[in-house]
């Protein structure tokens, strides 16, 4: 490239998406998503310019990787740094935006960079790992070019992006266990015992989709202080409430059954239909 960095534009650039490399070490064997904890290094093509150019090394250029997802109601959001934008109205151009450098690696002529994926969490509240039933969120990469990299006045900022690479899941290390144990706060996940106020134990089959869950919680945006959950195939197939106000529910899709000689109600019975079998012998009716 012999122009002169300052006379550079991103405009108009043809930007490749990145791919990423996963060792097997980095990867969950239940699920094959990417573990949390890991790095992932990511890699990409020099973009070409629009003067047919290819982007080479420059000290004026950033050329980056940007974390997006798409959340459970399928839409696409892009990762600046500090939380998860709306694709439709992302800033390439902001001052603050925070892209996984890439550098250029002479032997193999790729942009090379790692991004680390636990370090989002820590950052924004709103980041989970990928549901194992429904495969969302769902996370990925973008590649952004922007020229110069730090503008003087009265020079500006010019910025083209890649098409979205493939999407992967994500999971934490301790998710990838048939059993997991974990404090809460309100009803999120937490580290710091000493502002905990709840603790959730939850048991999974081989394919790591949960089987029955136990949550003990003092939160009172917590709609139960203790709640116990069955599902099957990670649908909530029965579950027994017990309120701070002392109400309980005992909801199934099927049937509650009581096995007992006796039955003592001390309090008022109310039902939708009952049926019954009369202490004469005679069929059984409803009342």
């Amino acid at each position: 490239m012999t122009a002169a960095a300052s006379v550079l534009t991103a405009t108009g650039a043809a930007v490749p998406a990145p791919a990423m490399t996963l060792k097997p070490n980095q990867i969950d064997s239940h699920t094959g998503f990417a573990l949390l904890e890991q790095p992932i290094a990511i890699e990409a093509p020099s973009p070409m310019l629009a003067d047919g150019t290819t982007l080479a090394p420059s000290l004026d250029v950033s050329y980056g990787a940007l974390l997006y997802r798409v959340d459970t109601f399928g839409k696409v959001q892009i990762y600046d740094g500090t939380s998860f934008t709306d694709e439709a109205s992302f800033n390439f151009l902001s001052a603050t935006l925070k892209p996984a450098d890439l550098t250029f690696d002479k032997t193999s002529n790729l942009w090379k960079g790692t991004f680390v994926l636990s370090i989002v969490p820590t950052t924004d509240p709103s980041f989970a790992g990928t549901d194992v039933a429904t495969h969302r969120p769902a996370y990925g990469f973008l590649t952004v070019l922007r020229i110069p990299r730090k503008p003087v006045p009265p020079a500006t900022m010019t910025a083209s992006r890649s098409p979205l690479a493939a999407p992967f899941g994500v999971i934490a290390t301790a998710d990838t266990m048939p059993v997991k144990l974990g404090l809460l706060k309100g009803t999120d996940s937490t580290q710091d015992a000493k502002n905990a106020d709840g603790f959730a134990i939850c048991a999974k089959d081989g394919s790591l989709v949960p089987i029955a869950q136990v949550i003990v919680s003092s939160n009172s945006s917590v709609p139960a202080g203790v709640t116990l959950e069955v599902y099957q195939g990670g649908s909530l197939r029965a579950g027994v409430t017990v309120d701070a106000d002392g109400t309980v529910t005992v909801s199934a899709a099927t049937q509650a059954v009581i096995q007992a000689p006796v039955v003592q109600i001390q309090g008022e019975l109310r039902a939708q239909t009952i049926y019954y079998q009369p202490f004469d012998g005679s069929p059984a009716r409803y009342l």
